[in-house]
């Protein structure tokens, strides 16, 4: 078996000396089309919040195929729980925590993918490294360094309005508007 050299030896410059994340690229189809919608979500940006809204929508929904092993795994779970007597009711509660957790936790890998093309924006700009080698060049060149830099660290600030239980959807449109109004 194995991955075929091209597609192991991009994703392993693109994964940043991350060997999970390089192993997830090659081997799961929908981690790398995860990442790339992230990366796509600056060529997206209008500062119109019906577009902001709907693009925060589609991310959102992004997460769902990487959440269906975990789905899978918590039906065989919750029929083994009750039929060993556990209450229904707690056995969904556990998992709807546990979705929520991991979800949270893929919006937070998407936010710091995005702020991650703000940061190459930055340093291919000032000739440092740049991480996600697999980017355009024409697309490192939109934003200047210093706004770029505004950007990656507005995208952080998301993920902690997410930790605080901020609405995603909401706290993703707030930030895609503003991201797009600066253009």
């Amino acid at each position: 078996g194995g991955a075929d050299p091209e597609r192991a030896s991009q994703a392993a410059r693109i994964s940043g000396g991350r060997p999970g994340l390089a192993l997830a690229l090659v081997t799961e189809p929908d981690v790398a089309e995860y990442r790339r919608q992230w990366l796509g979500v600056p060529g997206r940006l209008t500062g119109h919040p019906g577009d902001s809204f709907r693009l925060a929508g589609e991310l959102l929904a992004a997460t769902d195929p990487l959440l269906v092993a975990l789905k899978e795994r918590q039906s065989v779970e919750a029929q083994a729980a009750v039929a060993d007597g556990a209450s229904s009711k707690a056995v969904k509660e556990r998992h709807d925590r546990q979705l929520k957790r991991a979800a949270s936790s893929l919006w937070a890998t998407g936010l710091e993918i995005l702020a991650g093309f703000y940061r190459d924006v930055a340093a291919a700009q000032v000739g440092a490294p740049v991480r996600n080698t697999d980017i355009p060049v024409s697309h490192l060149t939109q934003v200047m360094p210093g706004e770029a830099m505004r950007h990656a660290d507005r995208v952080l600030e998301t993920i902690e309005s997410l930790e605080a239980n901020q609405r995603p959807q909401l706290a993703l449109a707030a930030l895609f508007s503003e991201l797009g109004g600066d253009r």
